[in-house]
């Protein structure tokens, strides 16, 4: 295939969980164009390659499978398959996400050509768990996450366009992808502010990919050393931006995004607050209840001995008052 009018990137990395569901939904793409698909697995130590290899071999015209020699991470992984893409726009999908309409990327095509002032456009998700249960249909409209509008917003709160949706300019993205830092801890969110800057994002807000949360992963982790580090770097890539593109920064906006930031999370650690003042008033509680009960068990422990006491006098006069009549009648009888 020489010309392709769209490329389909795809970066895989340990993905056999989820790799040919991917494929097989670019696959299904219905287009009147011609569309090439380009897979690259950085170096995976399970059985990626070789279902994507599986794939390549049964659809040779329509599939290009890279590998690299060794992991270069994703950043680098990008940059390299970018390269190799001939067609007037990428199509970025990652490795555990799929598509979940035939005509995705004919409805992208079509808004961008119809669209010159645009030359990146993202859609609607769905958001997935590990296991493929659907967590939200509309995960911008049910405000699982929330789409950033501009450079300023993209910046303070390091938003989501979910990059498994994007259409892009090819030239356009290999420029962005020149300045790109490989050592960055999020390649995607680099690559938003740079589109941000260079061009308008147009959306199509029907839920045309699903996208699937996964639990431990680079962008997710569970770890609190990791989730640190990460935060910690990517407060360094906004500073970065902040001093490549003050003129583009609404210092306005970029308040009122910290201001909405800053409320949001005191109504958090004001209902953590809450929840530890009542867990400890549950545990006050469940103590004075406890004391309570060990008051009354100790009470009727007391009874308890009183009567035992008791009884033992009654045993003992009873037996006293026996004795005396046994006396007295052997005294009798002398």
């Amino acid at each position: 295939m020489k010309n392709p009018l769209v490329s389909v990137v795809c970066t895989s990395f340990n993905k056999e969980k989820w790799i040919a569901q991917a494929i097989e939904s670019f696959l299904m793409q219905e287009t009147s164009f011609e569309f090439e698909i380009l897979i690259i697995d950085d170096a995976s130590t399970d059985a990626s390659s070789k279902i994507i290899r599986k794939f390549a071999n049964e659809n040779p015209k329509k599939i290009r499978f890279f590998e690299n020699e060794k992991n270069l991470g994703i950043a680098k992984t990008w940059k390299k398959i970018c390269n190799k893409a001939r067609g007037k726009y990428i199509a970025r999908c990652d490795g555990d996400d799929y598509w979940i309409k035939k005509d995705k990327l004919q409805k992208q095509v079509d808004l961008l050509e119809s669209n010159k002032d645009s030359k990146w456009c993202n859609t609607e998700f769905q958001t997935e768990n590990e296991e493929g249960e659907i967590l939200f249909k509309k995960s911008f409209a049910e405000k699982f996450v929330k789409m950033p509008e501009d450079f300023t917003e993209m910046l303070i709160s390091k938003g989501f366009t979910n990059a498994s949706t994007w259409l892009v300019n090819t030239e356009l993205m290999k420029e962005i992808n020149n300045t790109l830092d490989t050592k960055t801890p999020d390649d995607t969110f680099d690559i938003q502010l740079e589109l941000f800057v260079k061009t308008k994002l147009s959306t199509i807000e029907e839920p045309m990919v699903a996208y699937r949360f996964t639990t431990g992963s680079d962008s997710h982790p569970e770890d609190l050393s990791r989730i640190q580090e990460r935060n910690q770097r990517l407060l360094q890539t906004q500073i970065k931006f902040l001093q490549k593109y003050q003129e583009k920064v609404n210092f306005l906006q970029a308040i009122k995004e910290l201001l909405e930031k800053q409320t949001t999370l005191e109504n958090y650690l004001a209902e953590k607050e809450i929840s530890i003042l009542e867990r400890n008033k549950l545990l006050s509680d469940r103590q004075k209840f406890i004391d309570e009960q060990g008051l009354i068990i100790k009470h009727h422990e007391n009874n308890v001995k009183n009567l035992e006491n008791n009884i033992e006098e009654l045993e003992n006069r009873k037996w006293f008052g026996l004795h005396k009549i046994i006396h007295k009648d052997s005294s009798k009888e002398k």
